[in-house]
């Protein structure tokens, strides 16, 4: 769901179960995508889930992540396999663009020292998560910098200032563009970040 009140947003870990949080601290009714990927990075760190992104315990539906009685539903609320599945085709993309990035500049993780997300998703997401389920590299945090909506600020920047509108044009014209599902090794690379580290 969106990230409205009573979606789950936060969620780790902890004495063999998920330790969840949701907005406003309001009874779960679903899970937002900062939440989901918490949920998956914490069921990986439980070991309820295998490589392949099966869940280790299903009581057919999926995995209970909040009993009925907790929720703002009237039923469990529930983490099936399909929506392991998102993550692992967001994560895996994400990735391999990621790779194929670096392969085309040259370049490995660790001649990075700087990683940064935009975008609503990278505003909220844990960084944590991210790594954790294999959607970032492993790196170190203090490279990885969330800057919210960067294209929006940029516009805005460039409505007030010629300055900001030379320098865009400057930057435009050193940029490259990289059709990825053109290339042949997106899909090996997409492929070979499908299963979770376990």
């Amino acid at each position: 769901m969106r990230a409205a009140p009573g979606a789950i947003e936060r969620a780790r870990w902890s004495d063999g179960k998920v330790i969840w949080q949701t907005i406003e601290n309001k009874p779960p009714i679903g899970i937002c995508g900062s939440g989901i990927l918490d949920v998956v990075a914490s069921l990986l760190d439980g070991g309820m889930i295998k490589t392949t992104g099966t869940l280790k315990t299903d009581n057919g539906s999926g995995f209970e992540l909040v009993p009925p009685n907790q929720t703002g539903l009237g039923r469990a609320l529930l983490v099936t396999r399909k929506d392991i599945n998102e993550i692992q085709l967001a994560k895996s993309a994400i990735r391999a663009a990621v790779e194929l990035l670096l392969d085309d500049a040259g370049l490995r993780y660790s001649d990075l020292n700087s990683f940064i997300v935009a975008g609503a998703f990278g505003t909220y997401l844990d960084i944590k998560s991210a790594i954790r389920t294999g959607m970032f590299p492993p790196m170190p945090l203090e490279f990885i910098h969330q800057v919210g909506n960067a294209a929006g600020v940029g516009a805005k920047q460039m409505l007030v200032s010629l300055e900001k509108r030379q320098q865009a044009e400057e930057l435009a014209r050193q940029i490259g563009y990289i059709e990825l599902t053109s290339r042949h090794s997106f899909t090996t690379l997409f492929m070979e970040n499908l299963s979770f580290k376990v």
